[in-house]
């Protein structure tokens, strides 16, 4: 009687458990595929998100680049003619809060536009570490630098 008892239970158990395993690995197959779902969904945004900070970045710098490139060109110019160049390239893009002229000794000589900004000229941008590194680099590539804020 014991014998059978036993015989009754194994099969049960056998087949309860097999379905606890089989239900468990189910699940964690499940879990793995949600992770990778979530981890390709974040990496296409992370990419989408550089792109379009690229872009914008892009369209910001470019105009700047093409007034340096002007002024390279143009060789001696009046601070009038580049006051007015200035004028021109910032009125497309009104995030721009100013844009500064920057002597060799990383003084600002004069900024477009003067109003709200007069307390910028003569400031000595050197003195700022972020800014000198950024400011170095422009002037030994010849190219727009992102620098941290003054």
């Amino acid at each position: 009687m014991r014998k059978n008892f036993i015989d009754r239970l194994w099969l049960p158990a056998v087949l309860g458990l097999s379905t606890v395993v089989f239900s468990l690995i189910i699940l964690q197959q499940l879990l793995r595929r949600q992770r990778i779902d979530v981890q390709t969904a974040t990496r296409a945004q992370a990419l989408f998100i550089k792109g379009k900070l690229e872009s914008d970045l892009t369209a910001r710098i470019q105009p700047l680049e093409l007034l340096g490139d002007r002024w390279r060109s143009r060789g001696s110019m009046t601070a009038a003619d580049m006051e007015s160049d200035t004028v021109l390239a910032m009125s497309g893009y009104p995030a721009y809060q100013a844009t500064e002229w920057v002597d060799p000794s990383l003084h600002v000589r004069w900024a477009v536009p003067q109003k709200g900004n007069e307390a910028d000229e003569g400031t000595d941008l050197g003195g700022y570490p972020g800014l000198r590194a950024a400011l170095q680099s422009a002037a030994d590539t010849g190219r727009a630098t992102v620098s941290p804020p003054v």
